[in-house]
């Protein structure tokens, strides 16, 4: 850190002898360490850093930026200046601008200092019990590194945000291989704060190798017909960013194109539906404590209750429409849980899909969308019946949601978001 205070100091006096007198900066050290499994052998073991420093400068309501990784007095130099020369060259626009003054906070979030022998063990022990007790996965590589990133960011405001994070993370890929039939490339990947537990024995990967086994055994698709998708929190997280894109997001708020850009504080989506960003919630192991802009992030709610509450509005689009900012970039999304487990939503079900992933285009501008269902099974009078491959889905983002069929109270929590099941009808299903 104090290393990275320094480049933030040699920054600020360079910016103060160009006559720059509004601006933020940010400085960012990364550090990895990383190991590779191929099959089962370790192939790599390597240890990485590196600097990154950014400058945002105001010449008037002309704003310009510009980043770069050589931390040298001559490099810093050179970013100032390009940042300069791009703010000369900008248009005029007066809703360009950093937050006000909050202070000066530190934040540490995970483990600082990594236990790599450890880390190596568990790998170890990835491998060796999954030949033992799932001969029937084929695992072709294995990634796993400790991540370490402190940073600094300061503004003309006097504004200072410190932080230090550190973070586990496990990335495997494998198929189901029976001899005569491999299924499709799967894998597995989480971020954590600890190794406390096996990573063979966290349910979402867990879950993912029995599914690769499971599809070694498909089941024929009825005729095309309309049904309910009972979406694995993954999958659904892909659901609610995608609404997120097309209803919530700055961009389409701006432009207008948002079907709720009227909808504030009105019923938007099913009562059951309640979606804030947490990035102090405990559960995360990566989340985002400021903004781009120098506020300090909060928890921020944007569905509660099915009621539209706030769209995700940087300080410059939020000065554009006459706005407030959010208080948050990235959300760190967190879904509220249901009552009912995931086996009695299915159980509920007459007849759809488990859906572990999604492939499809952009939703258009009206929420409607299709592609191709991945790592599904047809579920049948209340029972999982067996994978389906090249299996079509289409509907309405929005459409699904107000025909919510329920929420798990499972969660799944992989370090980057927390998500239920849930368990939309009204969807459209054929084979491809």
């Amino acid at each position: 850190m104090n290393k990275i205070i320094e480049i933030s100091n040699k920054i600020d006096s360079l910016l103060e002898k160009k006559g720059v007198s509004k601006y933020s900066h940010y400085v960012e050290r990364r550090e990895k360490r990383e190991f590779n499994l191929d099959g089962d052998e370790f192939s790599l073991f390597r240890t990485t850093f590196d600097y990154n420093a950014s400058v945002t400068e105001f010449l008037g309501t002309k704003q310009g930026s510009a980043s770069g990784n050589d931390i040298s007095e001559e490099g810093l130099t050179a970013l100032i200046d390009s940042a300069y020369l791009s703010a000369e060259s900008a248009e005029e626009d007066p809703a360009k601008d950093i937050a006000p003054g909050q202070g000066a906070e530190e934040f540490l979030e995970g483990v600082l200092e990594p236990d790599m022998d450890k880390l190596f063990k568990r790998v170890e022990e990835f491998r060796d019990t999954l030949n033992e007790k799932y001969p029937k996965i084929k695992l072709f590589s294995i990634v796993a590194s400790y991540n370490r990133a402190d940073s600094v960011y300061r503004n003309a405001n006097k504004t200072e945000f410190r932080e230090k994070s550190g973070y586990y993370v496990f990335s495997a890929t494998f198929a189901g291989n029976d001899g005569t039939k491999t299924t499709g490339m799967n894998g597995a990947y989480g971020i954590f704060k600890d190794l406390n537990t096996p990573f063979i024995e966290i349910p979402y990967i867990k879950d993912e190798i029995e599914t690769s086994v499971a599809q070694l055994t498909e089941v024929s698709l009825p005729d095309k017909f309309e049904g309910v998708l009972v979406l694995k929190p993954g999958c659904a997280l892909d659901f609610v960013s995608s609404i997120f894109g097309n209803y919530i997001s700055g961009a389409v708020i701006l432009d207008g194109t948002s079907q709720w850009k009227d909808k504030l504080n009105e019923k938007v989506v099913d009562e059951r539906v309640n979606i804030v960003s947490d990035p102090f919630d405990e559960r995360l192991v990566v989340s985002k404590k400021y903004t781009n802009d120098g506020f300090k992030a909060e928890k921020v709610p944007f569905v509660e209750k099915g009621v539209l509450k706030n769209f995700l509005l940087n300080l410059y689009i939020a000065n554009k429409i006459g706005s407030k900012p959010t208080m948050c970039d990235s959300p760190a999304l967190v879904i509220e849980p249901g009552t009912k487990s995931v086996d009695d939503i299915i159980k509920s079900v007459k007849k759809g899909l488990l859906v572990g992933s999604f492939s499809g285009g952009q939703p258009g501008a009206n929420g409607e969308f299709s592609g191709v269902a991945k790592n599904s099974f047809l579920i049948e009078n209340g029972e999982v019946k067996g994978a389906v491959s090249e299996t079509m889905i289409s509907g309405n983002l929005v459409g699904c949601l107000n025909k919510l069929v329920d929420i798990s109270k499972e969660t799944e929590a992989a370090g980057y978001a927390v998500l239920p099941y849930m368990a939309v009808d009204g969807i459209t299903i054929s084979g491809k």
